[in-house]
């Protein structure tokens, strides 16, 4: 499981098209902590079958479920830094939809390439392409106040562009940094 890598393009710029222009209007708006949140949800609801039952094989269910774990703890981390920060505030949306359909494209790739990673993977493979779709529908529904004439504004939104990648390379050195430490922890009393 690996989420250094990037989603596919045509996602981003779906995403960043819905989120800048809104050619979809609805009557209603959506705080982007709320997608967040409702994404971390669906990643426990569909790990919570794997933690319970046995696995094919635990060490990669493992990984998968600490990976899902560190790249939303640092996507909460990030939501806190822009909400605190007022010259970067109005990315904030737009970051965290980034992150979030980073997060399930890689998911999503990973039960792709291991059928056996997670109980009913092959349902949660279809389920994390509704939930894609359903973060892209909802970045229309995200109020931004995004002035991209400004450059710091487009500065933000290049990094919003590729937070998902950003955090994913977190996420993957905080699990070496944690995977280090417990094999060391573990030698110390074998």
């Amino acid at each position: 499981m690996n989420f250094v890598q990037s989603a596919p393009w045509p996602f981003k710029v779906v995403l960043l098209f819905l989120f800048l222009y809104k050619p979809i209007k609805f009557g209603m708006n959506v705080e982007p902590e709320a997608c967040l949140h409702a994404v971390a949800l669906y990643m426990m609801v569909s790990c919570l079958p794997s933690l319970v039952y046995s696995v094919r094989n635990r060490q990669e269910t493992t990984k998968y479920i600490q990976m899902s774990a560190l790249i939303m703890m640092n996507a909460n981390l990030l939501y806190f830094f822009l909400r605190s920060r007022e010259e970067v505030n109005g990315c904030l949306g737009l970051a965290l939809m980034f992150v979030c359909v980073h997060t399930l494209v890689a998911q999503r790739e990973a039960m792709r390439k291991q059928s056996s990673i997670l109980l009913l993977s092959n349902m949660y493979s279809h389920t994390h392409v509704v939930a894609t779709f359903a973060v892209l529908v909802s970045a229309s529904m995200i109020d931004n106040s995004i002035n991209a004439s400004n450059l710091h504004t487009s500065i933000c939104i290049l990094g919003a562009v590729f937070s998902g990648e950003i955090l994913g390379t977190i996420a993957y050195l905080n699990y070496i940094f944690f995977k280090t430490i417990g094999d060391a922890w573990e030698g110390l009393w074998v």
